[in-house]
């Protein structure tokens, strides 16, 4: 499965991302907030 960003562009290993408004994660009880910068791994 292909993860994408905002511009459709496809995320691999080592990428950096920037969120832009708060994310509810499933199975998680913490929330993502916005200004979060994230590096992709996986």
């Amino acid at each position: 499965m292909d993860t994408k960003d905002s511009n459709g562009n496809i995320l691999e290993n080592g990428d950096n991302v920037h969120v832009t408004k708060d994310l509810k994660i499933k199975g998680m009880s913490k929330t993502l907030k916005r200004g979060i910068l994230l590096r992709i791994f996986g």
